[in-house]
């Protein structure tokens, strides 16, 4: 938990040292009906494409002509000062959400764009469009490569550490991307407090691993928000070991999977 430094997250580090050995925190163990009595917000199942944050340029896919890497744009991207060459059609080397602004493919305020790989022009024409200005180039060999953007639906970022900045957010659904990277990696925040419904400030990635939603091999998941729970019953799956904890002062949240 990352509440401050020292307080609340050394009691909680000094509760999983020994919490396999104290076996139960008292209190009655949850059922899954308790788990799910709340519908979820878009209840059926999100089936989304992983995708990440969107990069300042297209240069890395060059020569991936009609290839579209679907992204996420930030209002602070899209309403920044990356530049851009062309109308329509972006050199490579221009920033993706400013272009997808220029092309009204989204507003400054971000969003999901879709961005197509095209090949490499001799001419590009700047404009100005939804007051972002693109400028012009010419090339004769032809620029290295293209690309045009679009909108795109939703698709499924990276996975945050933890989901406690949804706490009190109950029935929303939080669809993510967690990598294998992530669930790997023996440097990153991997703790884990609860089985089935896990409290909101658990690794997401490594919860899911435990609960069955995903392999170590990552997956999108799709994590529902939950009221807080008195106690939380750790248990040992798939590689995965969490920990007991009794939520005395109903202090955090909680979530469990679709």
């Amino acid at each position: 938990m990352f509440e401050s430094s020292g307080g609340l997250y050394g009691l909680r580090l000094l509760a999983v040292v020994g919490a396999l050995a104290v076996g139960g925190c008292g209190g009655a163990e949850l059922e899954p009906a308790e788990l799910t009595s709340a519908e979820p917000t878009g209840a059926a199942r999100q089936e989304l494409e992983a995708c990440n944050y969107c990069p300042n340029s297209m240069s890395v896919y060059n020569g991936q002509i009609g290839t579209t890497i679907p992204c996420f744009c930030t209002d602070s991207k899209a309403s920044g000062t990356g530049s851009l060459w062309g109308t329509d059609v972006y050199t490579s080397d221009s920033s993706p959400c400013r272009s997808a602004v220029h092309a009204g493919a989204i507003t400054a305020s971000g969003g999901f764009i879709g961005v197509t790989m095209l090949a490499g022009q001799t001419t590009y024409t700047g404009s100005t469009r939804n007051d972002v200005t693109s400028s012009s180039y010419y090339k004769a060999s032809g620029y290295a490569g293209s690309f045009s953007v679009a909108s795109a639906d939703a698709c499924a970022l990276p996975c945050p550490i933890q989901l406690k900045d949804y706490r009190g957010q109950n029935s929303t659904v939080v669809s993510c991307n967690c990598t294998a990277a992530v669930i790997a990696s023996p440097t990153g925040f991997r703790v884990v407090w609860g089985t089935d419904i896990y409290t909101d400030d658990s690794s997401v990635c490594h919860a899911a691993v435990h609960a069955g939603v995903i392999t170590a091999s990552g997956g999108i998941v799709n994590a529902v928000i939950a009221p807080a729970q008195l106690t939380y019953t750790g248990s040992t799956r798939n590689d995965i070991t969490s920990n007991n904890y009794t939520n005395s002062e109903y202090i955090y949240g909680s979530y469990y999977f679709q």
